[in-house]
Formats: structure tokens, C-alpha cells, sequence
């Protein structure tokens, strides 16, 4: 997780220049791309691509971090200074309601994906299975119990069903993101100023 981390405080340190330059909705566009990007290259991870996720990470945090840096000094910009406060608090409450958001929505979609894919998983006994298919962690606790070959049957089958439920999610992901991005490099095109798209 550190490069992405890395990657992100970069990207918001001279995603200000950038947008200065560029426009501010043309760096929004190149961020959500770039993030897309990175979803794209999660949604082709296994179960051992630890270079890969990696490199989705740096995309993904600093796609993000450019766009949302951008997007944040927009609003703010675009309010009187003695609104400036309650201004912030919005736009901090909407952050924190996209991550929510998007937290319960992917994380649903993981889960259903990893549930069908454990229905699948045969040769593991009932009330092992039952357990198992709540969450990866309670497979991988669940196959301490069980004796070889079927605990690390169930291990690689849970790790395998996960690694489809991220991708899927990825997916989602980025494509929402690439209509973000679409949306993004339109308003660019057509010279929306950042306090004619705050109102």
C-alpha cells in the first residue's frame, strides 16, 4: 500500500499546478482516468500478482488523489470566504458519503460474488462450508479445523472465490469512474468554469 500512498501525496501536490494550467476539469478527467486505469489493472489480479496490485494502487491513489484535490479547490473556490467553513463541512460530509457508499456497494458486490463462488466449492463438509462462505478471514480460521487435503481445498477455493469477488468490483469501479472521467473531459471541452459547475 505505501507506493499508492506515495503516489497520492505526489498527485495532490502539483495537481493545483496542473489544473492552473490545463484547467481544472481536464485534470479531474485525466485523475478519474488514470483511477480507472487502476481499477482495470485490479480487475486482472490472482491470487499471486503482488507486482500488478501494486502498480493499480499507484493509479488508482494518485488518479484519485489528483481528481478529488482539484474537484475540493473548486468548490471552495467558487464560495464566499465567509462561507467558507460551512462550505468545507459539505464537501468533507460528501467525501465521506462516497466512501461509505462505495464501500457498501463493492463490498457487496465481493460478497455475492464469493458466496456463489463457495456454493461451487464441493468436498467441504456442511457446517465448515457454513462458515466458510461468510467472509475469507472465517474460511481461512475455518480450515485450521479441517484435515489435509479439505483444509487447503477450502483455503485455495475461498482465496480464488475472493480474488473473483475484487475483480468484479473493479470492474464496477472502473466504470463508473470512466463516466466520471467522460463527464469530466466534456465540461472541459465546453469551458465550464468551476463556479458555473458548483451551481
Amino acid at each position: 500500500m505505501l507506493p499508492g500512498v506515495a503516489a497520492a501525496i505526489v498527485a495532490t501536490i502539483l495537481s493545483p499546478a496542473a489544473a492552473r494550467r490545463f484547467g481544472p476539469f481536464a485534470v479531474i478527467a485525466a485523475g478519474l482516468g488514470m483511477a480507472a486505469v487502476g481499477f482495470g489493472a485490479m480487475s486482472q489480479i490472482t491470487t499471486d500478482t503482488v507486482p500488478l496490485i501494486t502498480v493499480a494502487m499507484v493509479l488508482l491513489n494518485a488518479g484519485l488523489g489528483m481528481a478529488m484535490t482539484v474537484a475540493i479547490d473548486g468548490i471552495l473556490a467558487s464560495i464566499p470566504p465567509k462561507r467558507a467553513g460551512a462550505g468545507a463541512a459539505v464537501s468533507e460530509t460528501a467525501n465521506e458519503l462516497g466512501i461509505a457508499l462505495g464501500t457498501a456497494i463493492l463490498g457487496s458486490v465481493i460478497n455475492a460474488v464469493y458466496r456463489t463462488n463457495m456454493d461451487d466449492l464441493t468436498g467441504i463438509p456442511g457446517e465448515a462450508m457454513h462458515y466458510a462462505r461468510e467472509t475469507l478471514g472465517a474460511a481461512v480460521v475455518t480450515s485450521e479445523y479441517l484435515p489435509e487435503p479439505l483444509a487447503g481445498l477450502l483455503r485455495d477455493g475461498a482465496s480464488s472465490a475472493f480474488v473473483d469477488g475484487a475483480q468484479a468490483a473493479a470492474l464496477v469501479a472502473g466504470a463508473a469512474l470512466v463516466a466520471a472521467a467522460v463527464w469530466a473531459a466534456f465540461s472541459a471541452r465546453g469551458g465550464v468554469a468551476p463556479t458555473e459547475a458548483a451551481d
